[in-house]
């Protein structure tokens, strides 16, 4: 245990006290990136990590968000394997997704290794000034705030779920999407993060 400051708060020779917290990667920028639904309607990327069920999940976002986006479509994308959900997408995906669509959304941190891809993914398009977010559940939600950070984008959009969301039954997964719909399009239409952790359709586990 180091020794305490002498009286006037100076520290003794030799010792130094660090921050732990690192200085991000990359110097803070804004995000602007806002999806404009009124101007057309949307296409709306859906990116898996092909973490366990997370394809299905992206796939039952498709009718509440067609409901709140008047028009919308939808083109789904993957990272090609599961040995990729750890990394971020690919430059050739990305590209394609913003040559196609209007926005992105990305899928889903659920575990520390996809979490930092599905958050490196958000990142690669916000910093493109493309409209995104990432969903990542509850348990990981200090891990996506930090990778955020240190990638330049402390207000990188997040829609928080209820931890676990893989292994649940299909009818889980349908309610689980209709809750959390409204947070997507607010993270899509005006940045938002939104903590739906709490909306967890418990009837249904």
């Amino acid at each position: 245990m180091s020794p305490p400051p002498d009286s006037d708060g100076a520290l003794p020779d030799g010792i130094e006290y660090l921050d732990p917290q690192a200085q991000p990667g990359a110097p803070p920028r804004p995000y602007k990136a806002r999806l404009q639904p009124d101007k057309k309607p949307p296409v709306i990327g859906l990116l898996s990590n092909l973490f366990a069920d997370a394809s299905a999940f992206l796939n039952d976002l498709r009718e509440p968000l067609a409901a709140l986006l008047p028009g919308a479509t939808f083109r789904f994308y993957d990272k090609g394997t599961v040995q990729r959900m750890s990394f971020p997408v690919a430059d050739e995906v990305c590209k394609d997704i913003m040559a196609q669509c209007d926005a992105v959304v990305c899928a889903y941190g659920h575990c520390g290794s996809c979490t930092s891809g599905t958050t490196q993914d958000a990142l690669a398009f916000a910093a493109a000034d493309f409209p995104t977010l990432a969903l990542v559940t509850e348990k990981f939600r200090d891990e996506a705030f930090f990778l955020a950070r240190a990638g330049g984008f402390p207000e990188l959009p997040f829609v928080f779920l209820p931890h676990p969301v893989a292994g649940k039954t299909a009818q889980y997964h349908r309610a689980l999407a209709e809750i959390i719909a409204p947070a997507v399009v607010a993270a899509l239409v005006e940045g938002r993060v939104s903590d739906m952790a709490a909306h967890r359709p418990e009837e249904l586990h």
